[in-house]
């Protein structure tokens, strides 16, 4: 069982720091169906937001032990899985929930799926557009311009390297 006393013990372990578990905390009074589970994933995907991660994976944690001593042994990915989509604060891509869980176990703040699916589509939307052409008449223009000519015999590889 992972109860808050856990997480305040993996917290003095400099685990956990006090924001994940306040986080932790809130997410527990948000959800009509609390469990130790979530606490502890609310926590872990704090922490993993705070060590500039956009989710937590449950792979990462799953079945494993935390702390040193032991504080506490985590569920299986699958457990967790099941337990985690019980509870309210928990919803699918695409839900508006304040934590999202996809179907690869990556558990995300609402905020952070919202950004990376922005990110991607955006990425997509310029991958599929053509090339488009350079203008090199336009382009020599403006290099001279930056770059005016020298006097030197050597070339001038900035310009060069500009143009490439």
């Amino acid at each position: 069982m992972i109860g808050m006393p856990e997480l305040e013990q993996l917290a003095r372990q400099s685990i956990l720091s006090t924001l994940d578990l306040h986080f932790a905390e809130l997410m527990g009074r948000l959800s009509a169906n609390t469990s130790p589970e979530l606490s502890l994933a609310a926590a872990l995907t704090s922490s993993a937001i705070g060590k500039g991660h956009v989710c937590m994976q449950l792979n990462s944690f799953a079945g494993t032990r935390l702390g040193n001593p032991v504080v506490c042994k985590l569920p299986s990915r699958t457990d967790w899985e099941r337990q985690l989509r019980a509870c309210t604060v928990v919803g699918a891509p695409g839900d508006f929930a304040p934590l999202i869980l996809d179907n690869n176990g990556r558990l995300y703040l609402h905020r952070y799926w919202r950004y990376e699916q922005e990110i991607a589509h955006a990425l997509l939307r310029r991958a599929s557009m053509p090339a488009g052409g350079v203008d090199e008449a336009q382009l020599k223009q403006a290099l001279d311009r930056l770059f005016p000519e020298q006097t030197a015999l050597a070339p001038d590889w900035q310009k060069l390297a500009a143009a490439t």
